[in-house]
């Protein structure tokens, strides 16, 4: 009898302690329990964050971000060492290297082979792929679409540099003969800022940077050992400098109608009577827009193995899926750095012409840190305000990118 009763609740014990089919399915489940915590900070785009967190119904979506007046970098570090540290995180492109060992490998993922030319070069080391690119921008020249129109101009057949070169010719002349009696504040064919900035300090190198570097990180490595594209960078600068009058806001000269070209990021475009279109750089093949891809998305390799999960798979499926795309294009407003949404301006859809076609080069002095750019900057700005010579400019900038 002993022995039966023993069985009996050997039995109960066991069927006790075995989990019901619920417990083994939940401890299963592929996405978190919890919330995955996106920590997105100074940009602002609440109204965005609002909206793809309502549009994303696989799991639960809570964007933070730094406190108003708390620097960058060292909010989201704070925020990575804390209790409650993001899952995924949004970077500026100056910030990558200095959190490079807080993001998880990305390699695997199916959109790194649909990245544009160019974006990807600052994010990998080796095999690794530590961010995506989270909106693009492409640089070139805005142009007053109502002042080509009134010269009888195609922006569509300006797309060698010969041709940029016979088009300022043309307006020169035009602008010099008060050809343009609806447009009495016009007076020069180009704008170029009278302050040094990123005109000077990363447009315009980067004609000739990026023919021989594919991105920062590999100038930095191999160095500026001799300026292959020296000839076509002068090329351009002269024409500036032949057709061009200095402003303190060359955008606001053209939105303002006194510059009919000034180079400068898409998102300065306003599609009414300013348009956007690639620059036709000397020696090249084709013309061209500049990419630059200001911020970058990360999956912090502290996260726990089902949030990584999820963080990954809503990282694919932001640019990808079709209930996101309003969410992305209209109220964050971005160029997506995939092909997959059409962007809302037509700015924005210039810039997805041109990298669905290749036509796009790198911004190769992105990544130089600010001593770098000042220093290049000074000296383009020398060269452009005659104060130095050609040479002397290429002197400096093999200095400044040789050492």
């Amino acid at each position: 009898m002993k022995r039966w009763i023993s069985l009996w609740l050997a039995l109960f014990l066991l069927c006790g302690c075995a989990p019901t089919g619920k417990e083994a399915s939940s401890s299963q489940k592929p996405l978190p329990e919890g919330p995955i915590h996106l920590l997105v900070w100074t940009d602002g785009e609440t109204d965005a964050w609002e909206a793809i967190a309502a549009a994303y119904t696989d799991c639960t979506l809570e964007f933070v971000k730094a406190r108003d007046g708390d620097e960058n970098s060292r909010a989201l570090r704070a925020a990575l060492a804390g209790k409650e540290a993001p899952d995924v995180f949004l970077l500026q492109a100056k910030d990558l290297a200095a959190f490079k060992a807080s993001c998880e490998d990305l390699s695997a993922e199916n959109w790194v082979n649909n990245a544009p030319a160019g974006t990807m070069t600052e994010v990998q080391d080796g095999t690794m792929i530590f961010a995506m690119p989270a909106k693009i921008e492409g640089v070139g020249f805005l142009y007053r679409k109502d002042i080509f129109s009134a010269a009888g101009i195609n922006r569509e057949n300006i797309n060698s540099f010969s041709r940029l070169c016979d088009t300022a010719t043309l307006l020169a002349e035009r602008i010099r003969d008060g050809a343009f009696a609806d447009f009495k504040n016009l007076k020069s064919v180009f704008g170029i800022p009278q302050e040094i900035g990123e005109v000077a300090e990363k447009f315009l190198p980067n004609i000739a940077l990026s023919a021989q570097f594919d991105g920062t990180s590999r100038l930095l490595r191999e160095k500026l050992q001799e300026l292959e594209q020296s000839q076509a960078l002068k090329s351009f600068l002269d024409l500036q400098k032949q057709y061009a009058c200095f402003e303190t806001d060359p955008v606001q000269a053209l939105k303002s109608g006194e510059v009919v070209m000034t180079l400068a990021s898409h998102t300065a475009a306003d599609g009414e009577t300013v348009g956007l279109m690639p620059v036709p750089v000397p020696d090249g093949a084709q013309d061209c827009l500049m990419l630059q891809v200001p911020q970058y998305w990360a999956v912090n390799a502290e996260a726990s193995a089902e949030n990584k999960k999820a963080a990954k798979k809503f990282l694919a499926a932001l640019y990808t899926d079709s209930a996101l795309e309003t969410a992305v294009v209209q109220d964050w407003g971005i160029v997506p750095p995939f092909g997959n949404f059409e962007p809302e301006t037509e700015a924005g859809k210039e810039v997805r012409r041109c990298v669905l076609s290749g036509r796009t080069l790198p911004m190769v002095t992105d990544g130089l840190n600010e001593e770098q750019l000042s220093e290049i900057g000074q000296a383009v700005e020398g060269y452009l305000t005659d104060r130095e010579t050609f040479e002397q400019l290429t002197a400096q900038l093999l200095e400044i990118l040789g050492g």
